[in-house]
Formats: structure tokens, sequence, C-alpha cells
């Protein structure tokens, strides 16, 4: 009797040295390396480009697995999801390829790049981060963001200085991990289990642009899309 091993499908980032994300992706097996390997055929498009430019520079291309499934179409939603909340002339999913979302229905029949550029604040390619605007984890980045950066902080500090509960700051997180946005690291000190947090690089910059967009629709330059 012959098993059939389940596909796994899994959500993925290509980022700068400094964290920012410049390609998410969907795909199987070996799909996260296969741009590396189209940039060195000298593949022309703006993704292969930034690739070329970060070896240029001598330092590794960050690619991160992001997201793990069984099923295909909860990973095109993490992805579309990812790609909404990362939006911005950094990205260059849609920019480079804006005929590529159009072939990717949702299931409301909106294409994913519609959706994307709905969620943008329109003041000098500013946007309002739909996954960092709710309030929770408008909070929990702020006070990831204010600290040094690679200073980790555990679930503990975080609770209290919030004043939430244990599940709801876990809900939270794990939205933010998803996104990419924030790390959470496990470890054992005397023998006990302790959960750390930091903000990632690409957390910073999106909390970074979201304030100035918030910032932006204060000062009445800006709009919600």
């Amino acid at each position: 009797m012959q098993f059939l091993t389940p596909t796994t499908y899994y959500v993925y980032t290509y980022a700068f040295p400094d964290g920012t994300i410049f390609y998410i992706g969907k795909g199987t097996r070996g799909r996260i390396d296969e741009h590396e390997r189209e940039a060195s055929y000298g593949c022309q498009c703006q993704k292969c480009e930034i690739i070329r430019s970060i070896w240029i520079s001598g330092k590794p291309v960050q690619k991160r697995i992001i997201y793990e499934t069984l099923d295909e179409l909860d990973a095109l939603e993490q992805e579309l999801a990812l790609i909404r909340s990362h939006a911005g002339p950094h990205l260059t999913n849609i920019k480079s390829n804006p005929h590529r979302a159009k072939n990717l229905q949702s299931s409301n029949n909106t294409s994913i790049s519609d959706e994307v550029f709905q969620d943008q604040t329109v003041d000098q390619g500013r946007l309002v981060d739909k996954i960092i605007h709710q309030p929770v984890r408008l909070r929990i980045m702020a006070a990831l963001v204010a600290l040094d950066t690679e200073t980790q902080v555990g679930l503990d500090y975080l609770k209290d200085l919030l004043e939430l509960t244990d599940g709801n700051l876990g809900t939270h997180l794990r939205k933010l991990e998803e996104t990419g946005y924030i790390t959470v690291m496990k470890s054992f000190v005397n023998k006990k289990p302790h959960t750390y947090v930091e903000a990632t690089m690409s957390g910073r910059q999106a909390f970074t642009e979201h304030v100035a967009g918030l910032g932006a629709i204060l000062n009445g330059n800006g709009r919600v899309g």
C-alpha cells in the first residue's frame, strides 16, 4: 500500500538585508529558492533586479517562510493579507506585474490588486497599515518599537504594561508574527519555559509608515481608501 504525503503550501517573503520586504509569494517545495535562480539566469523583472543588487552589495537576500498550511486556498488568503499589509513603493508584487494579481480572484470576485489598493491612504505613497491599525496591535507595536533594536521583552511585561489578558495578547501577537512584524522566541530559564518578543526591522518600518500616514490624515492631507 502506498501512502501519499499531503502537499504543504507556504507563504514566503523576500526582503532587503535591513528586513524590508520587497516580494511576497506562495508555493510548495522549493519555490522559495526559484526567484534567486531566475535572477542568476538574467531575468529582467524588478524583483530579480533587486535580488542582483543585493548580491552585488555582498549581503544575502533575506528569505523567510511566514505561514504553512495543507490548504491552498488558506495559503492564498494569507498571501493576500500579507500583500495588503505591506503594499507600498517597496513591494514588487503588484507594481512589477499588475496582471498577475488580476488573475487571482478572491471569493467575492474582487481582485487582489483591487483589495490591496483599496487599503491605501493616498499621501505621497504612505499607507495606513490595516494590521497595525487595530487598537491592541497598535499599542503592542508602539511598546516594542520604543525599545532598542534587538531588545526582547517577556509576555508578562507586555501583559502588565498594556493590561491585556493572556488570550487577548496571544491572539494579536500571532497576527503580528504571521505578518512578519514581530519575532516570538521561546527558551527555558531555570527549567521553566519563557517567551520573548521583539519587533523586526520590517515591523519597525511598517509602524513608522503607519504613524506617518495617520499624521497625514489628521493634517487633512490623506484619506482612507
